[in-house]
């Protein structure tokens, strides 16, 4: 799935929103590791995560070349602040039509319009993908998010209280939302 346009944020700012490739595995190696250390609201610490150049290439290959995948990129000023990925549930016949969603922004760049920007992108590339459904999952304090999310039409459809564990020993609930396409 191939994806690449240019947009002007309301701040009058260009922003680029095109497909990763092999090149930004170091770079995204990198945004993974900030974004996941300025919130409480992303699935890992940055300490957990292992860098495998060889390997992270080969993933953004594969997702560049997929028909049903991808991760794409907010760039501003030559540098990544954002991305948003889009991967098939599973292979398997039953699960094929099922599409689930990741979007992560540098705390800078919040207010932006940046999240509306990956997020429309995202589900129309799932459409394009013929997905029938979109998924994702978000802590369920996260009102920011899920304001972004039931924007567009996103239903919350399950809740698991003790989801995540935190390093302050308090759990954090995860909402599971959805957005169905015919």
């Amino acid at each position: 799935m191939k994806y690449y346009y240019e947009y002007l944020l309301p701040n009058g700012v260009p922003v680029i929103i095109k497909n990763a490739k092999p090149s930004d595995a170091i770079e995204l190696f990198n945004l993974f590791n900030k974004t996941h250390s300025e919130t409480d609201f992303l699935t890992t610490y940055p300490d957990e995560s292992h860098f495998d150049l060889e390997k992270e290439q080969n993933k953004y290959q594969k997702l560049y070349d997929s028909e049903n995948s991808c991760e794409i990129l907010a760039v501003i000023d030559n540098k990544i602040i954002g991305s948003a990925s889009l991967n098939s549930v599973s292979l398997k016949d039953k699960e094929k039509h099922r599409g689930v969603i990741g979007l992560s922004i540098l705390k800078e760049y919040y207010g932006l319009g940046i999240g509306n920007i990956l997020f429309s992108t995202i589900i129309e590339l799932g459409k394009e993908a013929q997905y029938k459904q979109l998924e994702l999952q978000v802590v369920s304090n996260n009102t920011s998010a899920i304001s972004l999310y039931k924007k567009y039409n996103f239903i919350k459809y399950g809740e698991n209280p003790k989801a995540f564990l935190n390093r302050q020993n308090k759990y954090q609930s995860i909402d599971y939302m959805r957005l169905e396409i015919e």
